[in-house]
């Protein structure tokens, strides 16, 4: 009897709450374009003031080519996939601006960029992709002394210096790294040797390494502080910028009264078509068929010198437009 009438109240109870309303802080903090709960009303007024956050779906890039593979499975099944790095968008409701959220799939690396940051992340990715295709083999002097093992000059942005004892492991040509400050995170402590203790921020490091026996390079980022590194070829760290870049432009508002750009996807017979057109040099368009990218186009150029800062945005839409590539 008892358990009939509790089931009785809990179906009262059922038909008489009412699903909860769209949030209140939204109208303080509207969902942005990008948010995955504003299209479908996913914020609510029963959020938690922890869980009141704009965020996307990430953008992968698998670490298919240079980095080892892990088994996600079990001792009797194994499964081995690549390790992927995502991507992704995130603000909570009382911040001016997202920041980018970095992390990869084995949990052992979480970091935290604004979108200055991840821009400038980019930008250094994208430098070293280039700087490795474009290289040519260096012109050594004629008294340098060459390690027998090096059978080849080096490439010319090797900045080691090699010598005959190098253990195996270590003979390959390496670059400067880059590195970018991680601002939005806990500072570290550090002390000097008289005692004195003061605070920096984590930062993100890429260069440049290809082992002697190598046919390619390999950017290889990592947090200086040899708890996470990541091994991309030159085509995973192109499309993790092109990632990177198109999170920035997606999440930077347009200035008031600039024109932004004008990004439209559309269907053109058997073909997708994205455009990104900007009034101060033209059309950007990326042709896909079957899925594929066939063709990155610059249509209607005009004659114009860019500031800086317009061509920095030129950049911006070329490496956002690949940022698309996979899309349906």
């Amino acid at each position: 009897m008892n358990n009939s009438t509790g089931a009785n109240d809990d179906a009262n109870l059922s038909e008489t709450i009412e699903p909860p309303a769209n949030a209140w802080w939204i109208a303080a903090s509207p969902c942005p374009t990008w948010c995955q709960y504003g299209a479908f009303g996913g914020h609510t007024v029963q959020d938690h003031p922890g869980d009141r956050i704009h965020t996307m779906p990430s953008l992968k890039v698998p670490l298919a080519a240079a980095m080892d593979w892990q088994d996600w499975g079990s001792d009797a099944m194994p499964r081995w996939e690549p390790v992927e790095l995502m991507a992704d968008l995130w603000q909570t409701f009382r911040e001016a601006e997202p920041r980018l959220l970095l992390a990869d799939t084995l949990n052992k690396f979480y970091g935290e960029l604004t979108l200055g940051e991840a821009q400038q992340f980019a930008g250094n990715l994208a430098a070293h992709v280039v700087t490795a295709r474009r290289s040519v083999p260096a012109v050594p002097e004629a008294d340098a002394p060459r390690p027998d093992w090096l059978t080849g000059p080096c490439p010319d942005w090797c900045a080691v210096e090699h010598t005959p004892s190098d253990h195996p492991d270590d003979r390959e040509h390496r670059n400067d790294a880059s590195s970018v400050p991680l601002t939005v995170m806990s500072f570290e402590e550090l002390a000097t040797p008289g005692g004195h203790t003061f605070l920096v921020p984590p930062r993100l490091f890429a260069h440049l390494a290809q082992h002697y026996r190598e046919a390619d390079a390999r950017v290889i980022v990592h947090d200086g502080e040899g708890e996470t590194e990541w091994q991309l070829s030159l085509g995973e760290a192109g499309q993790l910028a092109a990632n990177l870049a198109g999170l920035v432009r997606l999440g930077t508002p347009a200035a008031p009264g600039a024109d932004g750009p004008e990004i439209s996807h559309s269907e053109e017979g058997e073909s997708w078509v994205t455009r990104i057109g900007r009034p101060e040099y033209g059309e950007l368009v990326l042709t896909r068929e079957d899925g594929r990218p066939t063709i990155v186009g610059l249509w209607n150029v005009r004659d114009a010198d860019l500031s800086p800062e317009q061509a920095q945005g030129f950049a911006l839409d070329i490496l956002h437009l690949l940022a698309t590539r996979n899309a349906a």
